[in-house]
């Protein structure tokens, strides 16, 4: 998961993106589809398609592949891999026994394929693969135009408009009338022009989709046109009439600045200042934790705000079971120019936290912050260091200040210079989840001469079933902390 706290894709989301069909219930499909494997090692993935609608299946994992990671001293990289087997569509099984090694496999990211790893004693293990989609997606008609041509519902006097679709996941600012104008009515436009949220194509609206023109005062929702669906022609018009939202609902909420500011100010290599914000959506994917979704309000605050957030909104999409998701979110940065590259780099630690709102709601950042990062023992707490390639499995360890987390990931970042040599590109190389702030790296994912970093992240809550090696399984409230090593190169 668009992302709100990471300048690359987030995986602890597995986390927070996937096609389906069967009977639905309440938009929730339950099969899960594969055949159960007999004795040995499995791992299932169920597809999780969010759009206006949350769609539930096997994923088809015939393009995909698995492998465990059996220890072995003696063997090239420290392990012996096991190739698994596909039970189709989606379960991969080993005949493995008395022994729950690592797996490691590949799911179907866009633009590429990424790499997970789970170091889990669990010999059959669940994970869901959710995507921001409605099902069956094609691409739109070539040189697709819109006009939107509606009535507002009060004469305008500066508000912001957008267009916002949930399900192809796109959204664009419109052209504004003349102060006082109760007609809306922008130039025609390339459907091309509208900005996905997914990192994908823009995809053809179908029936599937809904399809919205919002009006907002600031950053809170004051008023909409819910568009009938229809399915994309090339030449469509979106028309109807705006309706003024009733601010009816409260945001209550507890924040503590000051204990964000401390918290950070002990991570290594050293951050700056942090900067806080809350947000409220309207979330198809609220108890996946994935907060994609209409914007009802949001904010920043600052140090020295008060510590009580209130707040009025609207969730007009309550009927579609489109929960409210309150998301408290606080990051600092830091930067370091790789003297090799001649390029600036920009790496982040923070905190959030998604929850529905209550009274009173406490945000406390419950997921412990990770301070510190080792790699085989050696701190990672000052950019510039240089490894040499290793031989075995990498041992990465980071202490937090709150020891009790749910699940524990470390990405395995790549640093490069973009095409044009013009900036740095940050990519996941692998990511790796574990039970314990314990993880180990397979020796094949660094390269001789490369510069990484290790973004390390916490999660507390979100994954019920986390204890019986179900990861599919997901609940709120969750949070997550993370923090992103000091700049390292692998030496041959």
């Amino acid at each position: 998961m668009a992302r709100t706290w990471s300048p690359r894709s987030s995986a602890w989301a597995i986390a927070l993106v996937a096609h389906a069909g069967c009977a639905q219930l309440a938009g929730i499909d339950e099969t899960t589809g594969g055949t159960p494997p007999g004795p040995g090692v499995s791992l299932t993935v169920e597809r999780v398609s969010i759009g206006a609608t949350v769609v539930r299946g096997p994923q088809d994992l015939s393009a995909s592949t698995a492998r465990w990671l059996l220890p072995d001293v003696s063997a090239p990289g420290g392990f012996t891999p096991i190739t698994g087997t596909l039970v189709p569509p989606n379960t991969w099984h080993a005949e493995i026994n008395n022994a729950t090694p690592p797996v490691q496999f590949d799911l179907p990211d866009l633009p590429a394929p990424q790499l997970r790893l789970y170091e889990f004693p669990h010999a059959d293990l669940k994970t869901a693969f959710t995507v921001l989609e409605h099902p069956n997606p094609t691409p739109p008609p070539a040189s697709a135009m819109i006009t939107v041509s509606a009535t507002l519902d009060a004469p305008y006097n500066g508000e912001g408009l957008q267009l916002f679709t949930v399900g192809t996941w796109a959204s664009r600012g419109l052209v504004p009338p003349i102060a006082g104008a109760t007609a809306l009515n922008p130039p025609p436009f390339l459907y091309a022009s509208m900005v996905s949220q997914t990192g994908r194509p823009l995809e053809k609206l179908t029936t599937a989709d809904a399809v919205f023109v919002f009006r907002y005062l600031g950053n809170q929702l004051v008023g909409m046109l819910d568009v009938p669906p229809f399915e994309q022609t090339g030449m469509d018009t979106v028309s109807g009439t705006l309706v003024t939202l009733p601010l009816n609902q409260s945001l209550d909420a507890r924040v503590d600045q000051a204990a964000v500011a401390r918290r950070l100010t002990a991570v290594r290599p050293a951050v700056g200042a942090p900067t806080m914000s809350w947000s409220l959506r309207a979330a198809p994917g609220y108890q996946f934790g994935i907060d994609n979704g209409p914007l009802l309000h949001s904010a920043a605050v600052l140090a020295g705000d008060p510590t009580t957030i209130t707040a009025a909104y609207a969730n007009p999409f309550l009927t579609r079971d489109w929960k409210t998701l309150l998301t408290w979110s606080t990051r600092a940065t830091r930067s370091y120019t790789i003297p090799a590259l001649a390029l600036p780099v920009t790496l982040t630690a923070g905190m959030f936290q998604r929850a529905e709102p209550a009274p009173a709601l406490a945000l406390a950042l419950p997921a412990g912050l990770p301070e510190l990062i080792s790699i085989d023992g050696r701190p990672l707490s000052t950019d510039g260091v240089t490894i040499a390639q290793p031989t075995a499995p990498v041992v990465v360890t980071f202490v937090t200040d709150v020891p009790q987390n749910t699940l524990y990931q470390l990405e395995l970042v790549e640093l490069a210079p973009n095409m044009a040599g013009t900036a740095i590109q940050q990519r996941i190389v692998l990511t790796v989840f574990a039970p314990t702030p314990e993880l180990k790296v397979p020796v094949d994912a660094f390269e001789p001469g490369t510069h990484y970093t290790i973004r390390a992240i916490t999660v507390k809550g979100g994954y019920p079933g986390v204890e019986t090696g179900d990861l599919a399984a997901r609940d709120l409230p969750v949070a997550v902390s993370f923090l992103d090593s000091g700049v390292f190169q692998v030496m041959p």
